[in-house]
């Protein structure tokens, strides 16, 4: 499934594009925080998990929602 997450650099937002993308879904999220958005293209998303486990999920982020493929 293709998601776009809007506000995705935010805290909400990581955590349900983290956690769709890890569950095997095509996720773009898309934050008007350019620092947030290089943040997460270079680092990914680090999500603390309740046994303290920090994975990290590579999604890709934007600020330029007309950037996002809608190609099926």
């Amino acid at each position: 499934m293709r998601i776009a997450i809007l506000g995705g650099g935010g805290a909400m937002g990581g955590i349900f594009g983290g956690y769709l993308a890890r569950a095997g879904n095509d996720v773009t999220l898309i934050d008007v925080s350019k620092p947030a958005v290089q943040a997460i293209n270079d680092n990914g998303l680090t999500i603390e998990e309740k046994d303290g486990s920090r994975p990290v999920i590579r999604v890709p982020a934007t600020t330029e929602p007309s950037k996002v493929d809608r190609s099926t």
